[in-house]
């Protein structure tokens, strides 16, 4: 195993500039031998440990370390159009989900369950459920309106989930299934602190607390007492597994425990709370899912919430689909820090066109990318284990094919230098909306005209072509000359009829400058391109979000 794992540590550093990622060689591993699958904390030890050794070899280093595996073929990507057909698949049966939890705005690695899963069930014919895992009532994370968030930003999406709930609503119906493991004897509470819990079943304990021998009747006693005296930290219930698994987290799992104080997405009150995989399992059953799509890193979820099914006796499992980590380059933000930065007034809030560059979805689409352009983007990915990189000219490229043809060019001039022509060649020119199309705008000319600082500060005294226009020898006072094709630098302009126009960038960074006059036709949410400058979204009057060039 570790051989395997040595392999791909090295092939994924080659690729990575010397620098393996421990969830990208899980997915290669896994992808080489699934049996693998049966010991994720383990096999993530180990991971951890090798990849530590690679990343610590210069590149020369590795590249030695890999030659002694001889020759290794690599799997050739093949190209294909949508998504592969789904194992155990019919038509109008396939029922899928997602259940984000609620500590924020959605996020771009989101969108790879949530699109993936969606996508699969429209194919299919089938249905798509939405539900918000409020199973961790904690107030520094969880917030009412993250719900509305994640409402919008599915809105957003041209997401429609069949149904929407919160998990909590269907608590009572989790309180009567833990019961009835309790009665059953399937399940027992635990009163012992969390440290000598922990000890026992520890690798090297294996051992059962006493609480695992308690009477049905002690057991539901202690049961209904969680829901009235007993604090946080008193109790949990656990499911009966087997105490000497080779797994210590798979030993008698905890399937419910207390958890005091108001729920933030609701605003009721809960003492019990599940745990994610207890209330997950419950609700893929009871929601009918057939299939489960998600990354390699919940591989181990998926054992848990089989024991769940077995000890309910429910027969029919989702089939469930492992895909790989997408991967993002860059400083990384947690959702923690943005709501932290929101509330001191660093941030405007999750739409911030700052936050963009770490792939908070809303401000992607606050700076014109496109629902599709995301969409398109993950359905190629697929749902191979293997990690995938994240790139951003990957997710302009298909921006860029939405938006080209349905976005008018336009002259904008960012710290604007104004100049004065010696005379008016002519009273008003004529460019194309679209390069190629026979539609045109009108650009009015006046002696006074505008040019961007830096055409200004590179050509100033030579030769140059004002766009559409006529050439002339740049200075403060700029004489026109002979028109001509000429091989001299062409730039952008704005005579003295202008709007002013704010270009925001990714950076936050604020392009203040002017436009010709047509730019007032365009609607608020439409895109244009500033010809020489990028792609732009008009967000508010005469406010643009840049998109990408």
């Amino acid at each position: 195993m570790k051989k395997i794992i040595l392999k791909h540590a090295l092939l994924n550093a080659q690729d990575f500039e010397g620098k393996a990622n421990p969830k990208a060689v899980l997915g290669k591993v896994l992808a080489e031998n699934s049996k693998l699958k049966k010991d994720i904390p383990k096999l993530m030890k180990d991971i951890n440990e090798i990849v530590k050794k690679v990343n610590v070899m210069d590149v020369a280093e590795q590249k030695k370390e890999i030659k002694k595996f001889g020759k290794i073929v690599r799997p050739v990507k093949k190209q294909r159009e949508g998504l592969p057909e789904l194992p155990n698949a019919k038509k109008g049966k396939v029922v899928t989900r997602f259940p984000p939890y609620p500590s924020g705005a959605l996020h771009i690695g989101n969108m790879k369950p949530l699109l993936i899963s969606y996508e699969y069930a429209k194919m299919y014919d089938g249905k798509f459920v939405v539900r918000i895992d409020d199973t961790d009532p904690d107030p520094t994370k969880v917030k009412k309106e993250n719900v509305e968030y994640i409402k919008k930003d599915l809105q957003a999406m041209n997401v429609k989930p069949d149904k929407f709930y919160m998990v909590s609503s269907r608590f009572d119906r989790m309180y009567e299934l833990a019961k009835q493991l309790l009665k059953k004897g399937k399940a027992y509470t635990c009163t012992c602190p969390l440290v000598l819990s922990n000890k026992n079943k520890s690798s090297v304990g294996k051992i059962a607390c006493e609480c695992r021998n308690n009477s049905v009747e002690d057991n539901l006693n202690i049961y209904e007492m969680m829901f009235k005296k007993l604090k946080q930290g008193d109790a949990v219930v656990r499911l009966k597994t087997d105490i000497a698994d080779k797994n210590p987290a798979l030993r008698d799992p905890v399937m419910l425990r207390i958890k005091e104080g108001v729920n933030p997405t609701t605003g009721k009150e809960h003492r019990v709370y599940p745990v994610y995989n207890f209330s997950t399992a419950i609700g893929d059953h009871d929601d009918g899912i057939t299939h489960i799509l998600r990354g390699t890193e919940h591989a181990f979820n998926t054992i848990i919430q089989k024991y769940f099914y077995e000890a309910f006796g429910w027969k029919k499992l989702p089939t469930v689909i492992n895909f790989g980590f997408l991967y993002m380059e860059g400083e990384k933000i947690h959702k923690r820090f943005i709501r932290d930065a929101i509330a001191k007034g660093k941030f405007t809030g999750w739409d911030d066109a700052r936050l963009g560059q770490y792939g908070l979805v809303r401000a992607l689409l606050k700076r014109g990318i496109q629902p599709e352009a995301i969409k398109n983007m993950i359905i190629e990915m697929g749902v191979t284990p293997q990690t995938v990189r994240f790139k951003w000219d990957k997710l302009y490229t298909e921006n860029r094919k939405l938006i080209d043809k349905k976005s008018n060019r336009y002259f904008f001039v960012s710290d604007p230098i104004e100049i004065k022509l010696d005379k008016v060649p002519m009273k008003e020119t004529k460019a194309p909306t679209y390069p190629g199309k026979k539609t045109y705008r009108k650009i009015p000319v006046a002696k006074k005209v505008y040019v961007d600082n830096l055409d200004f500060i590179s050509n100033r005294e030579k030769e140059v072509r004002l766009m559409h226009l006529c050439n002339v020898y740049l200075d403060k006072s700029s004489k026109v000359v002979e028109d001509s094709i000429k091989n001299i630098p062409k730039i952008h302009w704005v005579s003295a009829k202008k709007v002013k126009v704010k270009l925001i960038m990714p950076d936050g960074k604020e392009m203040n400058g002017f436009a010709e006059p047509e730019i007032k036709k365009v609607k608020l949410g439409d895109t244009v391109q500033f010809e020489r400058i990028g792609f732009a979204r008009l967000d508010k009057k005469n406010v643009y979000y840049y998109s990408h060039q």
